[in-house]
């Protein structure tokens, strides 16, 4: 079977190409590249990024995206693979990507607008499958999905998602879930949302089997 895009897709596509050209491209990419918090991805790129779509491909119209799927998403990770900043997009699209299909109303209705535009950074985290998050360092939000469940735990003052302390890793871009009282390095299900004095913000998403 094969696949073409249409011709609206490729439009896209020569758009966004020439777009990450005009920013710098590759030269860009490595002056940022081991950037803890934009994690290769200038600040300037990753706001043009959300302004014509990208974090929306694979989502659904009815919730503020393209209305596309994977295919286009792939496409246009290809592309920006070619400038060496396909792997944070990659993270944060696959988070989004969660969110619009595991969580919940509320959960979407919170948090799907900052994704979509990128005002709000997310890494994705399955538990049991890693312990590090890649291009976590960036990240405002960890969105953890186990099965059908979904949390979206928050970025504390002082770096640390829902208390656990990270230890550092060969590619400093990524985050080590390994040590603290976080259900994300226990590896424990379901935990009770912090009060209001908390820093970090954590929501649990429980569907009926």
């Amino acid at each position: 079977m094969h696949f073409s895009p249409d011709d609206d897709t490729q439009a896209f596509l020569r758009g966004l190409r020439q777009m990450v050209d005009d920013l710098g491209g590759r030269a860009l990419a490595r002056r940022t590249m081991a950037d803890r918090q934009t994690c290769g991805v200038s600040p300037e790129l990753w706001t043009l990024l959300g302004e014509v779509g990208v974090f929306g491909l694979s989502v659904s119209e009815d919730d503020g995206g393209q209305g596309g799927g994977w295919y286009e998403a792939c496409l246009a990770l290809e592309v920006l693979s070619k400038s060496l900043v396909d792997g944070p997009v990659w993270a944060h699209l696959t988070a989004v990507d969660a969110v619009a299909r595991v969580g919940s109303a509320a959960q979407r209705e919170r948090w799907i607008c900052g994704l979509l535009d990128g005002s709000t950074r997310a890494a994705l985290w399955l538990p049991g499958t890693t312990a590090t998050v890649p291009f976590g360092e960036g990240a405002d939000v960890l969105v953890e999905v186990r099965g059908e469940d979904l949390r979206v735990v928050t970025k504390q003052p002082d770096g640390t998602f829902d208390g656990f302390q990270s230890t550092e890793t060969m590619d400093p871009t990524w985050l080590s879930l390994c040590a603290g009282p976080s259900t994300l390095c226990a590896g424990q299900s379901g935990s009770e949302p912090s009060d209001a004095t908390g820093a970090a913000e954590s929501e649990t998403h429980d569907r009926a089997v």
